[in-house]
């Protein structure tokens, strides 16, 4: 597997560009199975039924005034904000058949995430919290909250995308932007679910847990 640590910091819409290509050249056989991680810009990535939703230009407005840049992404969803504090995680797949199993892709990246954890002393359990941010059976929270972890997914004919956002340090910005929202589209929200692994891990930091991520993956 090919190990790629780059993409740090970059604009949102030069994010989903440079994903698009990279997972357009697994399609192609330029590429094979493919690890990528990167610290990101701030930003807010909206679902597409998000940016349906009566509220969606209010819930925009709340994430700029924040200073996260809004954006629609292409894999399912509800919204979700991530900065520097955060990583992204991206697990490539050539697919040769076509459709494929998408639990299989979600349970391999999991367990990858799990493991890359342990390796910084953070404990972490599976499944969904209730009334979570983003909500998902394959989230990643610590055991006493808050969810630290989601996944989703990408697939074109031929390779598919897994992938997740980390959260290290939520910062009071971020966690404030978040409840404001999820008020705003009128969703479900507990604000105890949003946060960061520093909230029970002090010690945690982006680049310690990016280090053990291609520790684990080898």
């Amino acid at each position: 597997m090919e190990w790629l640590r780059v993409g740090d910091r970059l604009e949102p819409q030069e994010e989903l560009a440079l994903t698009t290509s990279l997972l357009e050249q697994v399609a192609r056989g330029e590429r094979g199975r493919t690890l990528r991680a990167c610290r990101p810009a701030p930003t807010v990535a909206f679902g597409r039924l998000d940016a349906r939703r009566p509220g969606f230009d209010s819930a925009r407005a709340r994430a700029e005034s924040h200073g996260l840049m809004p954006v629609i992404r292409a894999a399912g969803g509800h919204a979700v904000a991530y900065d520097e504090g955060s990583i992204v995680v991206q697990l490539l797949h050539p697919e040769p058949t076509w459709p494929t199993p998408i639990e299989r892709r979600y349970a391999e990246l999991t367990e990858l995430l799990v493991a890359t954890l342990e390796r910084v002393g953070v404990p972490v359990e599976v499944g969904e919290l209730p009334d979570e941010y983003c909500a998902g059976r394959f989230s990643l929270h610590l055991p006493d909250g808050p969810k630290v972890a989601g996944l989703a997914q990408r697939a074109l004919r031929r390779a598919s995308m897994t992938a997740a956002i980390v959260v290290v340090e939520a910062s009071d910005a971020l966690r404030q932007a978040v409840i404001e929202i999820y008020a705003a589209l009128e969703l479900p929200l507990d604000p105890a679910t949003v946060g960061g692994i520093r909230d029970r891990h002090p010690e945690a930091t982006p680049e310690a847990v990016i280090d053990a991520l291609m520790v684990a993956s080898h």
